[in-house]
């Protein structure tokens, strides 16, 4: 899948454009890799509406903090 074929690595379907996000995967021995992967419009635009969910909420749970 990728670029290699013009697949999108999330959905599979074949796009002319092809949008590249580097992801981190857990290697077979505990370690991390980065690997580039390629997405279509549609899973692009997924993948950054869960990134910007994830962030809010991190950053709520920074707030509830109790001061020093």
């Amino acid at each position: 899948m990728g670029l290699k074929d013009m697949k999108c690595d999330s959905c599979g379907g074949e796009f002319n454009f092809l949008f590249p996000i580097a992801v981190t995967e857990e290697l077979p021995t505990g370690g991390f890799t980065l690997v580039v992967k390629y997405y279509c419009i549609k899973c692009y635009d997924l993948l950054m509406e869960e990134s910007e969910e994830e962030a809010e909420d991190e950053r709520e749970d920074g707030d509830e903090s109790e001061p020093y």
